[in-house]
Order: C-alpha cells, then structure tokens, then sequence
C-alpha cells in the first residue's frame, strides 16, 4: 500500500513538489508495488489490475526510450549540452569531443573556478560568452560562435541561468543555459517559480538545454516548457547515475520553441559525472 501510495503521488507534482521528488524513482517504485501486489494474498480480481496498472506505469516510461528519432542528414544549428562537475581531472577528453562535434552552441554548468580555463581555451572559437555564478560547484554559462544581439545578455541573479540572443540564418534565437537545484525539499520549486518571469520574458525562438534535476516526465519540466515555449525533445535516455549504486536518471535535457525537426545524442562522460548531450537541429522548412 505504501508502494502503491508513493506511485500515486509521483503524478502529483502540480499538488506538491514531493510528486516531482517521487517521479525521479517512478520506476523503481513501480516495480517494488507490481511485485508486492502479485505476491499479496489478495483477491486475484484485486491483485492483478493493480498489477496491470503498475506495468502500464513501467511501459509509458519504457516505451519513449525505444523509438527511435529520426536522423537529420544536414542541420541549421548543434548545440553542446554538459555539466562540467566542479571538480573534473579530465579536460583533453572533453575539449576534443568539442573539437571533434564542432558544436554552434555550448551550453554549460558547474562552471567552477578551475573550469573558467575552458572558457579561456575556448574563447577564439566561440567569442559570444556569458557566464554567471551560481552555487558553490560553479556557475551556468552559454557559449556560441553566432554574434550576439548586443544587450541581451542575461544572469539570472544566482538562480542559476545563463541566457543570451543571438543571429542566426533564420533570424535571432535564445540561448538558455539552467541548473536546477535537486527536487523538494532542496529548493527546486521556489527556484523555478523566481525563473518563471524570465522565461516568459524571452520572445521569439528559444533554444534552452541544462542540467535539471529533474526527469523528463516531472512537473517541473512542463512549467518550463509553458514559461519558455518550448517542448523538450530527444529519447528519455539516462545523462546521470546516482552513487553509490549507480542508478539511472534522466535528468539533463534540450527544450526547443517553435518546433525543430531533431536528432539528439547522448554522448561520453568525458571527466564529469553526467554524460554529454549533443542536439543537431533544423528549423521547418518553408519558415
């Protein structure tokens, strides 16, 4: 029943901000009530619905991760997405993923002191650069090698993003780099509420990736997709593994708005603990 009632609950993010702490182990904990119920010694007209709804809970997370995404023979925009780790021993490893992905846009988090010596190696390549403080492990920056629009660089006051517009072939685009804070009780939801009003200030087109700490299916990503305009796009595929254990979550993502035709790709580590996302993206034609 305690199973049951904690599944229940991570859908219930718009009522409490617990929801979204719940959805990160939504499967897990569907696993737990599937096989607690099959074992019960209820009724098997009770028994085996409440099964059923919990593989059903299984299949809706499952299924997203085996479709497969269209490729993109030739993009308009890359764009980079990686939480650097404050700390990381491996810089070569990553600059030449950069290199060899030769990325439009890279957006980054945990931008600590001795990670602002990859902004510097960087800086030929990718002139338009905005970095602002965050928490301790480091901030959130947006780098590109599209000029910026002058004036609109954003830092969100310690709230962790990093915004800036930018001239592309088809016109200006947003570029958001974010780092939520992890779900309640750790400060995400009165984090996102103080961001809100930014996003929504961003006309146009928005191109918004980051380290949320939160999966794909929360309420939290849908407040932002509203705020921004955007829709969350690629395969529901773990960016992160929890120590000790090792448990996989779905926690770093690429928002787009107005739709793009997509292909994202989750890539290496590279010296931090959350993998790299790349996202390869064309406007519709015709726009």
């Amino acid at each position: 029943m305690a199973a049951g009632a904690a599944l229940a609950a991570s859908w219930g993010g718009a009522l409490h901000p617990l929801g979204d702490s719940l959805a990160v182990i939504r499967v897990p904990l569907a696993v737990v009530f599937a096989l607690a119920v099959i074992w019960a010694a209820w009724p098997r007209r009770v028994r085996w619905p409440l099964a059923g709804l919990a593989l059903w809970a299984i299949g809706a997370i499952a299924l997203p991760r085996m479709i497969p995404l269209g490729t993109v023979s030739d993009h308009d925009l890359s764009l980079y997405q990686q939480n650097l780790l404050y700390n990381r021993r491996d810089d070569a490893a990553w600059l030449d993923s950069v290199a060899r992905h030769d990325p439009d846009v890279i957006t980054l988090q945990e931008v600590s002191g001795r990670n602002l010596a990859l902004l510097d190696s960087l800086a030929a390549a990718y002139p338009t650069q905005v970095a602002c403080p965050f928490r301790a492990v480091g901030g959130v920056a947006v780098l590109s090698r599209l000029p910026a629009v002058p004036g609109t660089a954003i830092c969100a006051g310690g709230d962790g993003l990093a915004a800036v517009q930018v001239e592309t072939a088809f016109g200006p685009v947003w570029l958001v780099s974010l780092h939520l804070h992890w779900p309640w009780p750790y400060g995400q939801p009165e984090q996102v509420a103080r961001l809100l009003p930014v996003l929504q200030g961003l006309e146009g087109h928005v191109i918004l990736a980051g380290d949320f700490n939160a999966v794909a299916w929360s309420h939290t990503l849908r407040r932002i997709e509203a705020a921004s305009g955007t829709t969350r796009i690629g395969p529901w595929a773990p960016t992160f593994h929890t120590p000790p254990y090792g448990i996989p979550l779905e926690i770093d993502h690429v928002l787009t708005g107005p739709a793009h035709a997509q292909e994202v790709v989750v890539l290496p580590k590279h010296g931090s603990d959350h993998n790299g996302v790349l996202a390869l993206l064309t406007r519709p034609r015709g726009e």
